[in-house]
């Protein structure tokens, strides 16, 4: 293979790489945008004193009412959750994508050993000693105010606070909650973040190999 031939190869792997690292790039925008979102509806939590104003229903009524809201809330939390996962995963298919051009790259350029070119390998490295340990905590307090706050807002909703009706409400709301969070949580750890979509790529894998 000529020189001129290499330098063209090399060009469009390098054309290729800075086209996915721009897509991975957007893609992980928008999911930092989807967790503004997150937090944007998850205020809504706080709509209890709102409903006095729209509701001009007795107590018993209003109750019911708010576990519809928080049940509508906590349902598109969950969605939000889950259309912030999928665009994660992308980001992840870019990012052992990325791996194989910058392993075809480092070869082309007879520096397989080199530090550069590593932005996706590295990546991994730091994901796992900061960014999951961060995303742990992020997600374990949502999960915390999603599950105790709509409920116990139910549970002393009622009058005498609590009876019967609201511990009924209460455990409703709380059982959902618990289940949404659940489902979120078996996806990401389950689905996207598994060991084989978040591990580096051995170097060489980038050669024909699509484990």
């Amino acid at each position: 293979m000529s020189s001129e031939t290499d330098k063209q190869a090399l060009e469009i792997y390098y054309r290729e790489l800075a086209r996915l690292a721009d897509h991975s790039e957007n893609l992980t925008c928008n999911a930092f945008e989807d967790i503004k979102l997150l937090g944007g509806v998850g205020a809504l939590l706080s709509w209890k004193p709102l409903l006095g104003q729209i509701s001009g229903s007795g107590a018993q009524a209003q109750q019911v009412y708010l576990l519809l809201g928080y049940l509508l809330i906590v349902l598109a939390l969950g969605i939000i959750g889950y259309a912030a996962l999928m665009k994660q995963s992308v980001v992840l298919f870019y990012l052992r994508e990325i791996q194989r051009y910058e392993a075809e790259i480092r070869r082309r350029l007879g520096q397989e050993n080199a530090d550069t070119f590593r932005v996706a390998a590295m990546w991994h490295q730091w994901s796992e000693k900061t960014q999951r340990p961060l995303g742990r905590l992020f997600y374990g307090h949502f999960y915390l105010v999603i599950l105790l706050f709509p409920s116990c807002v139910l549970l002393f909703s009622g009058d005498p606070a609590p009876n019967p009706s609201s511990c009924l409400l209460a455990g409703i709301c709380f059982v959902v909650s618990a289940a949404v969070c659940l489902m979120h949580y078996r996806a990401t750890t389950g689905i996207v973040y598994t060991p084989a979509n978040i591990e580096p790529l051995r170097d060489g894998a980038g050669h024909g190999s699509r484990s």
